[in-house]
This record gives structure tokens, C-alpha cells and sequence, in this order.
């Protein structure tokens, strides 16, 4: 995300979910619910949508004409793995409870590699395109189609400040995507740097607690067993990031894993990818240089508290991401087989937001 003032301070976004009910026909679960600034077809009019489509990598990313259109989350690692006697090889078991599904063949025996449908499927479809970026907030500047300039238009005449969504195309819609919304815009700018007692900037626990109800879990637990949420700890987190200063004098940031040392491993009857979680790069426009300044990184690893929903799925997107890179760049004919194999996955039906409205500051 660029932001338009400086300095930048983080807050906490809660996830609007609807409760996944209603027998068995399929529910549409409204991601824009809850007063978190996510708005889908304002006033009721439906938009035809672009996506955004990148697949810059490596130093490319850290360009002034890349940080000008992109941001948000850009996920371009490949994991390495150098076993030339044990070749890399992916499948998936559709007989295997959802979780358990994606086997890889690795180090001369096959393992699991825990990740459900809701992030498989789009990560697929993204390294399928080979391309990086799954979301962004500059969508104005990324050949936006003529009903969403014309709604973002009637959205900024109003007095507040819109951003237009873009997602991969293969994120839209998704749980994914929505996540990965979530992990963007959970760093707000504004004119001052707040404090942790600053209600009115930041979340409230009881609004974060949305992420824990039990309407939720039926839905949070089974994509991301295991992880749950502590309003303490989530408060002590944004303490850290208000200590770090990592905004101070950055003129934008993105949510990366440029330069991690991805490897894939296996331990025990689980297939791994080690070498780090993303994080938070900040950076400053350089106007000498073909290439912005990195000024500073904030680990997801270090602020996990923060949001653990958001960024365990950001973790697993980016693991997924470079295993599947993995596989197509030393393995094309398997990495087309799994292709075949998993062609017609499908995820929950939701609806993610189109625009984001800037927090007015308080």
C-alpha cells in the first residue's frame, strides 16, 4: 500500500464473516459486513470488475514503476530443494479429508502437506499464471474498467477517501483473498502516530473477538486448525509496532517474501517449507534511482499476535506459492498433472470488497 500521509500507524481489522449455515445449498458469505471501511457494489450498483496482474519478482518488486501500481501483498518466493536422485512431484487425494489432500513426493517418499482447499485452490491458479501479486489498494492506477472509476469517483466526492481492491483473479472472492485484504490494510496511515490507548484508532478487543466467536469457528478452524486468537496479546503486538517506528519517514509498504530462504523439507509424514514467514517492507521513493529505499521490516513472525488468523494464511499462501514454483520450474510434467488434478476445485462462495475506505482520522 502507498500511503498518502505519513507517519503510518498499524490497527487491527476485523474480519466481517457470516455464519456458514442453511443445509445444503451453498451460502454466500458476505465479506464486507462490520464497519471495517469494506464496501462492495455502493448504492447497490454492480461493477465490472479488473484484476490485477503482475508477475514481477525478485528486485523487480523494489522498482519505483512496480511500487507506483502494485503493493499489498506480493508472494514470489521458490523454495529450494537439490535432490536430483528424489525428484519433486505433487498430488492430490480427493478421498483424504480436506487438509490432508495435497501429497508430495519428497526426499524419495511421500508426505502431507497441511493446507486446506480454501488456500490450494487459488494458489494453484496464481503460480499456474505465474504471477506474484494477490492484492492491492492501488487499483486507480492499474487500468480500472469505467463503472469502478465511476463509482470511486461518487464513493471520493462524498468527503472520505477510497481505495479500489484489486485481486488476482483467481483470489476474488475467495476467503483467500479476502485474508489477504485483511493483512493490507491492517497497517493504516495517518497524520500522527496514536497509542495504544487511542480507541477510537484502534480496534477494540470486543470488535477483534469476532474472529474467535463460536459463529466463526465452524469456519476459521477448519481452514486454520490450531490457531486462535488473545485480545491481550494482540494489544501487547501493536505496543511493539508503535515502538519499532518502522513507518516513520517510508512513503509506502508491501507484504512480502522477497529474499527468504525458502527449502522444502520433510519431517516425519509432513512435507515443510522452512526459512522464515513474510513481512512487512516499508519503503521510501527515491527520485535518483530506478529502485525505491528499503527503510525498514517489520516480520510477520515478530507482531504474529497482532492477527494470527492473517497471517498463519498469508504463511500458508506463500509456503504453498514456492512449493508450486518448485515443482513447475524442476518438474513441468508433474506440475501439469497436478494441474489436471486439481482443475475443478472449488471453495466457499463469498463476496469480497471492491473499495476500501481510508479510516478518517479522530
Amino acid at each position: 500500500m502507498k500511503h498518502r500521509s505519513l507517519p503510518i500507524l498499524s490497527k487491527i481489522v476485523a474480519i466481517g464473516l457470516a455464519v456458514l449455515l442453511c443445509g445444503a445449498t451453498p451460502t454466500v458469505i458476505d465479506l464486507t459486513e462490520g464497519n471495517y471501511g469494506f464496501v462492495r457494489e455502493p448504492n447497490g450498483v454492480k461493477i465490472t470488475r479488473s484484476s490485477l496482474s503482475s508477475s514481477a519478482a525478485g528486485r523487480q518488486i523494489l522498482t519505483r514503476e512496480f511500487t507506483a501500481y502494485n503493493g499489498g501483498v506480493v508472494l514470489q518466493a521458490t523454495a529450494h530443494y537439490n535432490e536430483a536422485e528424489c525428484p519433486l512431484s505433487l498430488d492430490y487425494s480427493t478421498s483424504a479429508d480436506d487438509g490432508k489432500r495435497l501429497l508430495v513426493s519428497i526426499g524419495c517418499s511421500v508426505a502431507v502437506f497441511d493446507a486446506t482447499d480454501e488456500f490450494i485452490a487459488p494458489t494453484v491458479r496464481l503460480v499456474e499464471a505465474a504471477e506474484t501479486s494477490i492484492v492491492t489498494l492501488l487499483g486507480e492506477a492499474n487500468e480500472p474498467t469505467d463503472s469502478e472509476r465511476t463509482a470511486l469517483e461518487q464513493l471520493n466526492a462524498k468527503g472520505d477517501i477510497y481505495f479500489l481492491v484489486q485481486y488476482q483473479s483467481a483470489f476474488e472472492n475467495t476467503l483467500a483473498g479476502h485474508l489477504a485484504l485483511v493483512a493490507d490494510t491492517m497497517l493504516v496511515s495517518y497524520e500522527r502516530t496514536p497509542t495504544i490507548t487511542d480507541s477510537r484508532l484502534f480496534a477494540t478487543a470486543a470488535e477483534v473477538m469476532r474472529l474467535s466467536t463460536s459463529s466463526l469457528d465452524p469456519i476459521l478452524q477448519r481452514v486454520l486448525p490450531g490457531v486462535s486468537f488473545n485480545p491481550t496479546n494482540s494489544e501487547r503486538a501493536l505496543q511493539k509496532i508503535n515502538r519499532m517506528g518502522a513507518f516513520v519517514d517510508s512513503n509506502g509498504y508491501m507484504l512480502t517474501d522477497l529474499d527468504l530462504p525458502y527449502v522444502l523439507d520433510r519431517i516425519g509424514g509432513r512435507a515443510t517449507v522452512s526459512g522464515g514467514a513474510p513481512y512487512y517492507l516499508f519503503w521510501r521513493d527515491t527520485t535518483d534511482s530506478k529502485y525505491v529505499e528499503t527503510v525498514s521490516k517489520i516480520g510477520t513472525s515478530e507482531i504474529y499476535d497482532l492477527n494470527p488468523f492473517v497471517f498463519e494464511s498469508i504463511k500458508k499462501i506463500s509456503h504453498l506459492a514456492s512449493l508450486f514454483r518448485a515443482v513447475r520450474e524442476q518438474q513441468p510434467a508433474a506440475w501439469q498433472s497436478f494441474l489436471d488434478a486439481t482443475r475443478d476445485l472449488r471453495v466457499m462462495q463469498v463476496r469480497t470488497a471492491e473499495f476500501w475506505r481510508f479510516p478518517k482520522k479522530t
